[in-house]
């Protein structure tokens, strides 16, 4: 609409008012006109106002009339074939006989014949196949308008399915067709030649009648000649027509089941043979033959109905026979359920059905029928005889049924086998335990004597009845069933004996460990084998008679307090008296000391106490299995005992008093006596220490050492050696002393002993001579006094020593002095290692001349050498030279001779010459000279400034020495001497220039040198690059590059060039400062270049060349950019350091991508980019780039949005690009779908809030962005939320005004409606929480409502609008409702009139109205016939429509009735099946407008619906729901859809709680049952009838504990799984078992074997018991038994069980599993070890380091040593001392512990680390020798020293010395002193292992 008026200003907030409607949106033309859309309104003449804001609009606005356009709603029928040719109705409004008005389908003019203003027909035309939309175009005056609804062209008609599939052949049959797209033009059904008329019902139905025919098969066709047939034609079976004569049976239960012979005549065989009974068709049935067809009777109500037999489901015979239905049989219950097989039983059977049909009686296993005694409508008494032992099935017969229901078992006759008392008191009111077999449940009981007394069954193998009072003497207890005595069970003997009375115990209190003898005092005791004690709980306990008032016993173990002791037998009753015994807590025995002793006994022990006194009577000492007596110590809990003897080995002593024994026990060691056989030394100083070394036998760690009258300790080694320390008393004068060794503080009466022989101390007065030669040799005498003549004495010479001496007398002594340097020396005298004497004599050594010659010892044929003579001493060759000083002297023997006028040169070899005539002879032997004949290179660098690089050249020639050096020139450099004709030698620095190469021995001067057999070496300027290029190229090589070299001779040798690894390449000069290289392939990167002239050493500089990979250019992103936006990115392969030009400024990003910006001027259009792929390249790739102009954003919309929501943001400007245009909100940019250069949408983020700008921007890389500077505001606010709508119903023609409740409305001025499709709605905001909107036009549906922001986003649906038409019903309260009665129906509508009378149509039967509003209508349907009728409301009775469009389906049923159920017990948690037996079920369903199937028949559980199940007319099945807990019982019957209850007869079901159970302990047992099984769960009832269900057997007896426990004992079972479930049995109606648990019967478990055999003190092992018939459940909570403790077992592992040991005291315990049948295992406690050192605490990583470990506790087989968690191998020594060798291991430091050797032990008491570290090797050592005094410091050198190595060490021979650290390449050590002569050098880490060098040091004088 175009408003004109005066004043409009452009602003954001101008809008329309049309009517109440506002803010309506406007758009602002100039000053003097805007536009407004004008929003949907009913016929109205309405006011058009202009306004700035919401309230404020004009008051003089124009008048604005909405008119009805014609508009179609909906058309009838909506689709026909392809063919087309037929009209259609169309359904809508507006529609003027005076306005122009065509139908336009697909576009197309088709002829509209006007009907009504609501009502027209189109003419549709043909087309294909598919939706065509189908307008209504109408001419008004004031504008033209269109409509559209959708129509259907569909393919020509399809059949799909007939019924029936035959037809007889001279009968005609009704055949309906389905299928799809049947036209009323179809016609006529073809039946192979014979065509019928086709009456059409549907679209997708069509029925004809069949003709008569021959039998056989046809082709049926509908629409086609019968020459024609079509795709989808069908195949039907004309057959002859059959005949029914009669039944067999003819009668059954109305639950059907029963299979029935029909017989009759002329039956086809064929898969379509049905049967048909009463009303119920088809029935399944099987052709027998041509005279007998078999039915399965489907459930019916009583009732006789006809029978029919039929083919195709519809064509059924004329004739027909009778079957009756009867009441069926139902058997509920048996009393009793048992009964002995060997004799007969009265049984009543309860059920219902009984006697309908004639007689009844008792089915026993199918097949034996027992007359009744006495019957009535719901229970038989019949008599069951004898029978075979079993299970047998019992029901119920009588002359026409039978059914077996419930299970009756004739069990083997009870029979006794024993008692679980023998002896009994004549009393009475004991309770027996009778053992035996086939016991039942009910009626067993016990005959004594003439008396019977009722038994209470636990198990079919175990009874329990208690006794009466009866008289003295042997009484028989024989089996009773039913009070009547069972022939052949048996009988057992009981003894009945007077009452026995306890008076007093005496001790009354003892040991809680037990083994208190306590005296019983009373009356009546008899001597009898089987008397007994039982203290608590513990029976029996085996007690000793000593006469008829008294009795012994022995207490068991128990726990601290009071318990009851009473007398009686094994198997006899107990006394009741309440005598009690208290246990007290024990004292425990700690230790014994000694703890050691002689096998010959003897020795005094002090057993120690804790937790008691002794202070007793008659204390005593248990020695092994030897009892002795012993003495308490006053105020101390000590005993001592004198201990017998014993063989050698350990035992356990004990210690007790009359009173108790005490607790625990020590280990006692019997030990084999000592013997010694030798003992070193066997002379000792009496005023000196000595360590004695003891040999023997049978040693150990508790061994002494008796020397005389003094004990010294002993070191144990073996039991083979002992170390024993002498210390010294300085006794005046020597005597021989007894040795001896015991394990006693006494030595008295030892029986093996040696004589050790003490001397008092030696002492030297004076040496003679006092001096002698340096090299030895001179005899010296040693004066003083105490000398023994003994093989241990000897002397010592400064450190020198021993040195041997020769005995001459107690005063003197003779000794040769050796070697020494020059000097005095003490001289002492030795008698032990450690015995020196007191006084030492000093030694004076001088020396002899001594002459060193300096050589070389050679020298060369041609010149003369120089001999060097130097020494000590030389005074001593005064006579024979001018001074003691140095001499030089040349040997003149070397000088030129001439010989008949030729020089004359001595021979090479070895000459002899004697030094100046002293008799000393040296050799000087003559050498060959060294001769070069060439060097290679020979060339080389030479520099007068700074050094030249040096050269490696090879010089070859012959005589070439180890010795021989290099001389270049005048320069003389070191050479490598590879053989003697090959020496390797590097240049020195020296100018450039030629010079001579010569070779010169080693100490030879220059001029020594053979000039005559030198060689030409030159020496040139090193070269220098000063430049290359290009400094870069491929990696591939190939690349020509030119090097600037400076100080380059024009005509100098071939100069070779090396770029990076690659050496030598060939070069070209082209100048005298440039050389040309071509490069090879090489690795990429950066290298140097150097300049060679020889191949080996090189000329570096600074410059360097760049070897890369080949670049490759694929691409430029984007294509096109802005030309203020000018970035781009070139992307390709291996650009890393590529540069660009041209066009592109580039800045290298990655390897594969090269970002810049173009250069200025930047011209629009598509450019030309030159990219180089690198520097001096001639590769140039040239890539298309366009250029355009610069994106403008000019608006976006919405500009209100929602923020969790996504929505489509609407874009306008400017040179808007395909690719990379972005949407930016603040930090968000998402991509921008281009429609065209000004127009692009994009998607919203959904997390922003608040007001953000919207910009635009092309996306050039992932690291950059450029933004256009025009933006955008949006504002991002939280989604409303519809709470309500009202009213949810409108009128087609909208104008409803329909309020909304919602929240978060906080942009209210932008809010609007959508109705379905059409939006934007305005909407109008009453407050924050409340809008409203006016409902537009739209078709009759449900559509959703919803709010939304600018017309954009909209909310979610959970609220559903329905448009209707005005006074057209759409719905009917109830559906549904029985045939034979009326039904009060409800039928609901929209603006119905209120001030007419209305009638309801039902069919063809018309009923005015009860009542009605304008949206109801209330009638009372009359009776009806089953089926479907159409159902109406209007004005009139013979239309009986307002407006007839719209019309309700509405079913009549027959009437339903339930008759019984087949639960009569449901959960109250719901959840129980219950199936419904009736008739009436109905199993139509409605075929309403949404063609949404709805079952009809419901099941009512009190005032709850659920759905049912339909299975036949007689049956429906419901699933019970949750009922109220407070509810005891429900009513059920079937309920039809929404309609009243039917008359079907309720039916009371009892109500349950949920009982669940949720476990049961144990979960496991053996098979023969007897276990008492707790059930635990829940909802568990106190009541008779509660129980447990084991399997199949049961409900057994429970014991109801609470509501969430019961106990049961279970019976015998095979082995297995079964399901155990608590169960109630209710008398006469359903067995409910609750939800179940599982229980394992398993043969018996038996243990065979248990490891290990020996745990520690402290606990912590895993026992490991292996058996047979383990299980996880069998054994699951067993525990193990370690002495009197219990264990719960960590697991089952198949034939294994484990255990973990607890702690315990030292000794043996028994060791067990419960639920086995197996002795006790013992298994021994064990001290724990304890470790105090490791020796050595380093080793080498190869293993093999023998460690010494001590601590205590070691047992030989027991203890291991565990390295880093791994067990080695381990020798155990003794109890404190075992070794263990390492294994490999990485270098580390790790634990060394000792443990037990089983993995089971948890943790070690202790550990101490342990460093590997690897092997050392030395590589050289320097110097080689060194002075026999010792003190040279030697440094080894080599790899792997370690610096933290506490071990590191020398050895020099067998002397060890520590080293020092240097470096892990060096360590230095200090020789020690050393005879003369060569040693082996080692080294260590650890000062144990050591590594030998294979370097050998020399010790010189």
């Amino acid at each position: 609409v175009s408003v004109q008026g005066s004043g409009l200003l452009d602003s954001e907030v101008l809008s329309c008012q049309v009517g109440t409607i506002a803010p309506v949106a406007a758009h602002w033309m100039s000053s003097q006109m805007l536009e407004c859309v004008t929003p949907g309104h009913v016929r109205h003449t309405v006011s058009l106002e202009v306004g700035m804001t919401s309230s404020h609009y004009t008051t003089e606005g124009q008048l604005y009339t909405y008119e009805v356009a014609g508009s179609a709603v909906a058309i009838m029928p909506a689709a026909m074939t392809v063919r087309g040719g037929r009209e259609v109705m169309v359904y809508g409004e507006g529609y003027q006989t005076t306005a122009t008005t065509v139908c336009m389908v697909a576009n197309e003019a088709a002829e509209a014949r006007v009907l009504s203003g609501s009502q027209l027909l189109c003419s549709m035309p043909a087309s294909s196949a598919g939706f065509v939309s189908l307008e209504i175009a109408t001419t008004l005056e004031h504008n033209s308008r269109r409509s559209r609804v959708e129509f259907e062209y569909k393919e020509s008609m399809v059949m799909r399915g007939m019924t029936p599939q035959a037809a007889w052949s001279t009968i005609g049959l009704p055949v309906s067709l389905t299928g799809m797209w049947f036209d009323e033009t179809e016609s006529p059904c073809v039946f192979g030649e014979v065509a019928t008329e086709a009456r059409f019902v549907s679209s997708a139905l069509v029925t004809c009648e069949s003709p008569r025919h021959e039998g056989g098969m046809v082709t049926l066709d509908v629409g086609n000649s019968p020459t024609l047939v079509s795709k989808s034609a069908l195949q039907m079976s004309f057959v002859e027509l059959m005949s029914v004569q009669h039944l067999d049976p003819a009668s059954g239960p109305t639950e059907g089941s029963t299979v029935v012979n029909v017989r009759g005549s002329r039956y086809v065989a064929s898969e379509v043979t049905v049967c048909k009974m009463g009303t119920v068709a088809p029935v399944s049935a099987r052709w027998m033959s041509s005279e007998v067809v078999e039915c399965v009777v489907p459930a019916h109500a009583r009732a006789s109905v006809d029978v029919e037999v039929g083919v195709g489901g519809a064509a059924y015979t004329a004739d027909s026979v009778q079957y009756t239905y009867l009441d069926s049989v139902e058997v509920h219950a048996v009393i009793p359920e048992l009964a002995a097989a060997t004799s007969g039983v009265s049984i009543t059977v309860f059920g219902a059905g009984l006697g309908s049909s004639g007689s009844t009686g008792c089915m026993l296993g199918g097949t034996r029928s027992m007359a009744a005694i006495r019957h009535s409508s719901t229970w038989v008494e019949c008599e069951v005889p004898q029978g075979v032992p079993g299970f047998v099935g019992v029901g119920l017969a009588d002359s026409q049924m039978h059914a077996d229901g419930v299970i009756f078992d004739h069990q083997h006759p009870p029979s006794v086998k024993g008692l679980s008392l023998q002896s009994v008191t004549s009393e009475g009111g004991t309770l027996v335990t009778v053992r035996g077999s086939s016991f039942m449940a009910h009626d067993t009981g016990c005959l004594l004597g003439s008396i019977v007394v009722p038994g209470a069954t636990v198990s079919s193998a175990e009874m329990v009845c208690e006794l009466p009072a009866m008289q003295q003497g042997i009484s028989s207890l024989e089996m009773t069933v039913g009070g009547a005595v069972v022939q052949n069970t048996g009988s057992v003997a009981l003894t009945v004996m007077a009452p026995v009375e306890v008076t007093g115990l005496e001790p009354a209190s003892g040991d809680e460990e037990g083994g208190t003898l306590v005296s019983v005092a009373g009356s009546l005791f008899t001597d009898s084998q089987l008397l007994a004690c039982r203290v608590g709980t513990m029976s029996p306990v085996v007690a000793h008679w000593t006469g008829s008032h008294s009795m012994e016993c022995v207490t068991p173990g128990h726990i601290e307090g009071a318990v009851d002791v009473e007398v009686g037998g094994v198997g006899a009753q107990y006394t009741h008296q309440q005598t009690r015994f208290t246990y007290v807590t024990s004292s425990q025995v700690q230790w014994a000391v000694p703890s050691v002793a002689s096998v010959t006994g003897g020795t005094e022990v002090a057993v120690l106490v804790v937790g008691g006194s002794m202070e007793a009577v008659s204390p005593w000492c248990m020695v092994g299995t030897a009892e002795v007596e012993g003495v308490a110590s006053a105020g101390r809990a000590e005993v001592g005992c004198v201990v017998p003897g014993s063989r050698a080995g350990f035992v356990v002593v004990n210690a007790g008093n009359r009173q108790m024994s005490m607790g625990g026990a020590v280990e006692f060691e019997y030990q084999k006596e000592f013997s010694i056989t030798h003992v070193s030394p066997d002379v000792v100083h009496v005023d000196h220490t000595a360590l004695l070394a003891i040999q023997g036998s049978e040693f150990n760690a508790m061994a002494f050492c008796h020397i005389g009258d003094s004990l010294y300790d002993s070191r144990f080694i073996s039991s083979a050696l002992l170390y024993c320390e002498y210390t010294s008393h300085f006794a005046a004068y020597a005597t021989p002393v007894s040795l001896s060794v015991s394990s006693s503080l006494v030595s008295a009466g030892l029986p093996s002993s040696v004589s050790l022989k003490e001397l008092p101390s030696m002492s030297l007065f004076s040496v003679r001579p006092d001096s002698g030669s340096t090299d030895g040799g001179t005899l010296v005498s040693l004066n003083g006094d105490g000398y023994t003549q003994s093989d241990l004495l000897s002397s010592q010479f400064g450190s020198i020593g021993p040195v041997s001496v020769h005995w001459v007398g107690v005063t003197e002594l003779e000794a040769v002095s050796v070697a020494h340097q020059r000097g005095y020396v003490e001289v002492m005298l030795e008698q032990t290692t450690t015995q020196n004497s007191r006084e030492a004599n000093l030694f004076t050594y001088v020396q002899s001349p001594d002459i060193t010659i300096t050589l070389p010892e050679t020298t060369s044929m041609t010149h003369p050498s120089t001999v060097l003579v130097s020494g000590t001493c030389l005074n001593d060759l005064s006579t024979r030279l001018v001074s003691s000083a140095e001499v030089d002297f040349h040997l003149f023997t070397a000088s030129h001779h001439k010989s008949n006028g030729q020089a004359h040169n001595p021979a090479a070899g070895f000459t002899a010459l004697d030094v100046f005539e002293t008799g000393i002879k040296i050799q000087l032997q003559y050498e060959e000279p060294a001769i070069i004949t060439s060097a290679v290179p020979n060339t080389g660098w030479g520099s007068d400034q700074a050094p030249a690089p040096s050269t490696l050249v090879w010089v070859s020639g012959h005589s070439l020495r180890d010795t021989t050096m290099c001389m270049f020139g005048q320069l003389v450099t070191a050479a490598e001497h590879v053989s003697s004709a090959l020496i390797l030698c590097e240049t020195a620095h020296t100018s450039h220039g030629s010079v001579q190469l010569n070779a010169l021995a080693a100490g030879r001067t220059l001029g020594d040198a053979v000039q005559d057999y030198a060689v030409l070496f030159q020496f040139v300027h090193p070269l220098q690059t000063s430049g290359v290029h290009p400094p870069r190229g491929s990696h591939n090589g190939g690349t020509v590059v030119q090097v600037s070299v400076e100080q380059m001779q024009l005509n100098m040798n071939a100069i070779g060039c090396s770029l990076g690894t690659i050496a030598p390449i060939a070069t070209r000069q082209l100048t005298m400062h440039t050389v040309e290289v071509v490069t090879s392939a090489h690795s990429t990167g950066s290298v140097e270049v150097g300049l060679t002239v020889n191949t080996q050493s090189y000329s570096w500089s600074d410059d360097r060349y760049f070897f890369h990979l080949d670049s490759k250019f694929e691409a430029v992103i984007p294509s096109s950019v802005s030309v203020d936006m000018p970035l781009v990115s070139i992307y390709g392969h291996a650009l890393a350091g590529v540069p660009s030009r041209s066009l592109l400024t580039g800045t290298l990003s990655t390897n594969s991508e090269i970002s810049g910006a173009l250069h200025a001027p930047r011209v629009i259009g598509f450019q030309a980019l030159q990219v180089d792929a690198h520097e001096d390249s001639f590769d140039t790739y040239h890539l298309s780039l366009d250029v355009h102009a610069a994106v403008t954003l000019a608006s976006v919309n919405p500009r209100h949005l929602w923020s969790s929501i996504g929505a489509v943001l609407h874009a306008e400007g400017a040179n808007f690009i395909k690719e990379g245009l972005h949407c930016v909100f603040e930090s968000s940019m998402v991509p921008a779908v281009v429609i065209s250069s000004t127009y692009a949408i994009c998607e919203t983020p959904t997390d922003h809030l608040g007001d953000v700008r919207v910009l635009a921007s092309e996306q050039l890389s992932p690291a950059s962005s450029l933004h256009a500077p025009q933006g955008n505001l949006v504002s991002f606010s939280t989604v409303a939320s519809i709470n309500e709508i009202s009213p949810q119903v409108g009128s087609h023609e909208g104008g409803s005004v329909v309020s909304i409740m919602a929240t978060k409305m906080n942009k209210m001025l932008h809010l609007s409606c959508a109705f379905g499709t059409i939006a934007p709605v305005p909407a109008r905001a009453l407050d924050e929480k409340q809008t409203e909107c006016v409902s537009t036009v739209h078709q009759v549906r449900e559509v959703c409502l919803v709010l939304a922001l600018d017309g954009q986003q909209k909310t979610l649906c959970n609220h559903v609008y329905s448009y209707v038409m005005p006074g057209v019903t759409f719905l009917s309260t109830p559906s549904v409702s029985p045939m034979k009665s009326n039904q009060l129906v409800r039928i609901h509508g929209y603006n119905l009139p209120v001030s007419q009378p209305l009638y309801c149509n039902s069919g063809e039967a018309v009923v005015q109205a009860e009542m009605h509003t304008s949206s109801h209508i209330d009638c009372m349907l009359p009776r009806s016939s089953a089926g479907f009728v159409y159902l109406g409301a209007g004005l009139s009775k013979i239309e009986g429509m307002v407006s007839g469009e719209n019309m309700i389906e509405f079913m009549f049923t027959e009437a339903s009735s339930v008759l019984s159920s087949t639960s009569r017990s449901v959960w109250q948690t719901g959840g129980t099946v219950v199936h419904l037996r009736g008739q009436g079920f109905s199993s139509s369903t409605s075929a309403v407008a949404n063609s949404m199937a709805q079952p009809l028949e419901k099941c009512r559980f009190g005032n709850t619906l659920v759905e049912a199940l339909y299975i036949s007319s007689s049956l429906i099945v419901c699933e019970s729901p949750a009922l109220l807990l407070h509810d005891t019982s429900a009513l059920v019957d079937a309920y039809i859809a929404s309609a009243t209850v039917l008359d079907s007869g309720a039916l009371t079901v009892n109500l349950r709680p949920d009982q669940m159970v949720s476990y049961v302990s144990p979960a496991a047992g053996t098979d023969f049952g007897g276990n008492r099984l707790t059930v635990t769960g829940n909802e568990f009832m106190d009541s008779v009838s509660m129980g447990c269900k084991v399997g199949t057997m049961g409900p057994l007896d429970a014991l109801f504990v609470s509501d969430k426990e019961i106990q049961c004992t279970l019976p015998a079972h095979q082995p297995g799984e079964v399901p155990i479930s608590a169960a109630e049995t209710i008398p006469l109606h359903a067995f409910l078992p609750s939800r179940l648990a599982v229980y394992e019967y398993q043969e018996p478990s038996t243990v065979l074997s248990v490891f290990p055999t020996r745990v520690p003190m402290t606990g912590g092992a895993l026992l490991t018991f292996s058996g047979i018939a383990f299980s996880v459940n069998s054994l699951a909570g067993t525990q193990c038994s370690f002495g009197n403790a219990m264990q719960s077992q960590t697991g089952v592992l198949g034939t294994q069980i484990r255990c973990e040991a607890p702690a315990n005291r030292a000794g043996f315990i028994p060791v067990n599993v419960g639920l086995t049948e197996s002795a006790a295992f013992m298994v021994e406690y064990q001290p724990v070890p304890s470790m105090t050192s490791v020796h050595p605490l380093s080793g080498t990583t190869n293993g093999g380091t023998l460690l010494q470990v001590s601590g205590s506790g070691f047992l030989s087989g027991y203890s291991a040593c565990s390295i880093d968690g791994t067990l080695v191998q381990t020798s155990v020594l003794s109890s404190f001392l075992m070794t263990c060798e390492t294994p490999q291991h990485a270098q580390g430091t790790v634990a060394v512990d000792v443990s037990i050797p089983s993995a089971e032990l948890a943790h070690p008491t202790e550990y101490i680390g342990y460093q590997f570290m690897p092997e050392i090797n030395a590589t050289s050592m320097t110097p080689y020798r060194g002075s026999i005094r010792g003190g040279t410091s030697m440094h080894i050198y080599g790899f792997n020293f370690p610096q933290q190595a506490t071990g590191l060490s020398c050895r020099f021979g067998n002397v060890p010395v520590s080293a020092v650290w240097i470096s892990e390449n060096e360590i230095m050590c200090l020789t020690p002193s050393h005879a003369h002569g060569y040693v082996s050098m080692g080294m260590s880490t650890n000062a144990v292992e050591y590594t030998d060098t294979g370097e050998q040091f020399k010790y010189v004088f």
